[in-house]
């Protein structure tokens, strides 16, 4: 009973929009600004980086809660990926907005976090390496995505990679746009400016 509580629990805290929710306090609707994408990395670029920083943290916690509480429960590994991806398939298709939601990167960061420390400094190391070559967060955020599965198969072995690269192929899906306007050329960089509403 525990074990369903807890995925009840992942997807309902997942599915709280956040990137909605905090960019109607200065009056900006997030759904029609901008890449009209409701995730933090739209909020960064809308409503400045204070808001998108909140929004960042906010969203890694719903990765990061249910991974932790299943550890704490003692879950075993394949348990405990599974409570972190709903928590990310929540944020992606919540229910509170019509199964909208962001890319579920931040909130697979938050998933990282909880699941292991040296898993998560390849994905960041990853992340931020690519985002300073490529300067598209949509490139970097794949890249760590696909680091996952191979660190995790590296610190606990291939047969505990399934969850993992169910992560990876997930967060590709979810870039699939992203992917469109590179290849069009039309991809927007990354920037800590402020774009406007």
């Amino acid at each position: 009973m525990e074990v369903y509580l807890l995925m009840a629990f992942a997807y309902i805290f997942g599915a709280i929009p956040f990137s909605v929710i905090v960019p109607k306090t200065v009056g900006v609707d997030i759904m029609s600004a901008g890449s009209k994408n409701p995730g933090f990395t739209n909020v960064l670029r809308t409503c400045g980086i204070k808001l998108g920083a909140l929004c960042l943290a906010l969203d890694i916690l719903k990765g990061f809660l249910p991974t932790i509480a299943a550890k704490m429960l003692g879950l075993d590994f394949n348990l405990v990926c599974l409570a972190g991806f709903i928590g990310v398939l929540g944020h992606c298709y919540s229910v509170f907005i019509g199964l909208k939601g962001g890319k579920g990167v931040a909130a697979a960061g938050g998933f990282v976090i909880a699941l292991d420390f040296r898993v998560l400094c390849v994905a960041l190391s990853v992340l931020i390496l690519s985002l300073l070559i490529t300067k598209y967060m949509s490139v970097a955020s794949m890249l760590a995505a696909i680091s996952l599965p191979v660190s995790t198969a590296l610190f606990f072995g291939i047969e505990y990679i399934a969850i993992p690269v169910l992560y990876t192929i997930f967060i590709i899906f979810k870039h699939r746009t992203n992917i469109m306007r590179l290849l069009a050329g039309t991809e927007n960089r990354f920037s800590l400016k402020r774009s406007g509403k």
